[in-house]
């Protein structure tokens, strides 16, 4: 995960098993949590966090308070997949 975030830019990740099923997300912020905590760096599951998410036809307008709380929001589409994410 770690890797993937810095090779791409990425502030956070959500993870999944398939399109559908989101485990949870991890970030900068949970990450460092974690190590400040005494964790050692090694499965995502330690340093993930619940994830955030709304529906794709919200409105941008009442998702920003997700997004100015969380740092982001993950999309869920008409099909029920995640199809994006919004930071």
């Amino acid at each position: 995960a770690i890797t993937l975030m810095m090779e791409n830019g990425f502030s956070q990740l959500p993870v999944m098993s398939g399109d559908f099923s989101v485990k949870g997300v991890i970030s900068w912020k949970t990450i460092g949590r974690g190590l400040s905590l005494g964790k050692s760096i090694g499965a995502v599951r330690d340093f993930m966090e619940p994830h955030h998410e709304i529906r794709s036809s919200l409105s941008i307008f009442e998702a920003i308070s997700v997004i100015v709380v969380n740092d982001y929001v993950l999309v869920r589409g008409e099909n029920n997949r995640i199809t994006g994410i919004i930071t």
